[in-house]
């Protein structure tokens, strides 16, 4: 899937937040110590993991973090091989070698499950789920867990569709314009370079 940088500020954004967040109410009905979902999503043109979305309890919340997943041998081999990883003791696992795993430690996270995240044979990024408790992700509650990643997955993708097709029509339009009028497509080109940039 091609990459599309998605405005915080957008509503696409704030829609997948609010049902983000409804989903987790609904998680925690059934599984009341998951005090944290978190969505980042995979730019392929950078090699970067992006926070996107989340739903946190209590704590701070982590924001406007990315990470090359090329540097986390951990979390490419999770992607390349579409399986899930639960951690029971973050405590003894994870060094500070990372601001996330900074960001994990001092909230007092002990365990974990990430679920990588694809459609359509393409890998969209990570859904993490995170307990304070050692003992919150039994068999039977990863199973249940599955099968909120894809509905998280479902939600992404056709947000990101309606993301792209905008894009593309506004790309679209701009190639005629550059058609018609050289300078003014020179100039629409430099703006979105600037864009991209900032």
């Amino acid at each position: 899937l091609a990459s599309v940088d998605l405005d915080l500020n957008s509503s696409s954004y704030e829609n997948l937040s609010v049902r983000l967040e409804a989903m987790h109410s609904t998680v925690r009905a059934m599984a009341p110590d998951i005090d944290r979902m978190a969505v980042a999503l995979y730019d392929p043109q950078d090699d970067l993991l992006k926070t996107y979305i989340n739903s946190t309890v209590e704590g701070q919340v982590l924001t406007s973090h990315q990470y090359r997943l090329s540097d986390s041998h951990s979390l490419s081999a999770l992607a390349q091989d579409h399986a899930l990883r639960v951690l029971t003791d973050i405590q003894e696992t994870f060094d500070r070698e990372t601001p996330h795993s900074a960001y994990i430690l001092d909230q007092g996270y002990r365990s974990s499950m990430t679920l990588p995240l694809f459609h359509q044979g393409a890998f969209l990024g990570f859904l993490f789920f995170d307990s304070r408790d050692s003992g919150t992700f039994t068999p039977e509650l990863q199973r249940e867990l599955v099968l909120y990643g894809q509905v998280v997955t479902m939600a992404i993708a056709n947000e990101l569709m309606a993301v792209r097709t905008i894009v593309s029509t506004v790309q679209i339009a701009r190639q005629l314009t550059a058609l018609r009028d050289t300078e003014t497509g020179a100039h629409l080109g430099r703006m979105a370079r600037y864009s991209r940039i900032i």
